[in-house]
């Protein structure tokens, strides 16, 4: 579970240090408050489509996509300054957050079962709710240091790493249908 616990720590970070990393690219309060109104609406395609999930493919392909659209985003929020290359990383690292938020309950469910799902939810939440807490500040801490361009890379490379965790025959598609 340590790739939700990345990908909340990322989550946080992201959501609560945006608007001063586009102030610092120069965007003005008006469009670094749009921009950074996109991170919560493309959250729901991530979350719609891990609730079309047919069973023809494992839940952990979706979680690898989610990963992968979460270090997609996070590189292009590295590299980009124009506010549509800024806009696509925030909306492909939202979308992403968005299918790994539903995910994580779902497959420890799958996992643990019925009887054990409650117990092991809440253990996993614990790492992801410290990882929500200090995102923000370790984030901020860093930016002040090194700029949000570097800090937001350094997450890509977090979460890319993180990722190489998925494996994607962990779960037999035929669980789910």
């Amino acid at each position: 579970m340590a790739v939700f616990t990345a990908s909340s720590f990322a989550g946080a970070a992201l959501a609560s240090n945006l608007v001063p990393a586009l102030l610092e690219r120069g965007l003005t309060p008006t469009a670094a408050g749009a921009v950074g109104g996109l991170f919560g609406i493309m959250q729901l395609p991530g979350r719609l489509l891990f609730m079309r999930h047919t069973g023809s493919v494992s839940p952990m392909v979706l979680v690898a996509v989610s990963m992968g659209l979460q270090v997609i985003g996070l590189a292009s929020l590295a590299m980009a300054h124009s506010v549509a290359g800024i806009a696509a990383g925030v909306s492909l690292f939202a979308g992403g957050s968005g299918l790994a938020t539903i995910a994580r309950p779902f497959l420890v469910l799958v996992y643990y079962g019925q009887d054990r799902a409650g117990e092991m939810n809440g253990r996993f939440a614990r790492p992801q709710q410290l990882a929500r807490a200090a995102g923000p500040v370790g984030v901020a801490a860093m930016a002040e240091a090194s700029g949000y361009g570097f800090v937001f890379a350094l997450l890509a490379g977090l979460l890319a790493a993180v990722a190489l965790l998925i494996r994607a025959n962990d779960v037999d598609p035929g669980k789910f249908t």
